[in-house]
């Protein structure tokens, strides 16, 4: 199922990577990316410099990622949900697998709509 996996982002203290699925179009971040940029560019920019800063200047820590059951994700715990387009949403996730400080897979996510991510139709198949 898995095509292959790609570096898309290094940082000085992080690389970052990601998988592209066989038959789609875009790798799995590249997908994200797309969606996010329509359905809310405000968030995706605030998601994109915590990307950055881990990449650049913390490194890859866990206290950098929410841990979520066995999956973990962006934006980290410190992230103070900004409400946009007058929409009160629980936020943009990004889910990704830490594997050292220095190396994390990026996957895919979307918006959480529901309290858990296992009831929310639009992040449950990331997180899974």
């Amino acid at each position: 199922m898995i095509a292959a996996f790609s570096k898309v982002l290094q940082f000085d203290k992080v690389a970052y990577y990601t998988f592209h699925l066989e038959g789609k179009t875009n790798n799995e971040f590249r997908d994200f990316i797309e969606r996010a940029k329509i359905s809310d560019s405000n968030q995706l920019a605030e998601l994109s410099r915590f990307i950055q800063n881990i990449g650049q200047k913390y490194g890859a820590g866990e206290a950098h990622f929410k841990k979520e059951d066995n999956a973990e994700r962006l934006p980290p715990p410190y992230y103070h949900q900004i409400s946009t387009k007058g929409s009160k949403d629980y936020g943009l996730r990004l889910y990704c697998i830490r594997l050292t400080t220095k190396i994390v897979i990026l996957l895919n996510g979307d918006h959480k709509k529901a309290q858990k991510v296992q009831d929310c139709p639009n992040c449950k198949k990331h997180f899974m």
